[in-house]
């Protein structure tokens, strides 16, 4: 059986085959939508990870930017 998730710095990210070796996913359980794309599952992983820590960057200049 294949992975259909995976996990990084809390956040749980989906696995989903595209075809023709393209994978894509989305972080899950946020208000906003956070997406990824790979040609290979490694290709994949590395895109979540770059994508939740994008995210986690974005919403700590927020945090930064509502204490001024």
């Amino acid at each position: 059986m294949c992975k259909t998730t995976m996990k990084y710095l809390g956040c749980t990210g989906s696995i989903e085959e595209a075809g023709h070796g393209r994978y894509y996913g989305k972080v899950l359980g946020l208000e906003t939508t956070v997406t990824y794309e790979g040609h290979s599952l490694e290709e994949l992983e590395k895109a979540f990870q770059a994508a939740v820590e994008d995210y986690l960057d974005k919403l700590d200049e927020i945090e930064t930017q509502d204490r001024s």
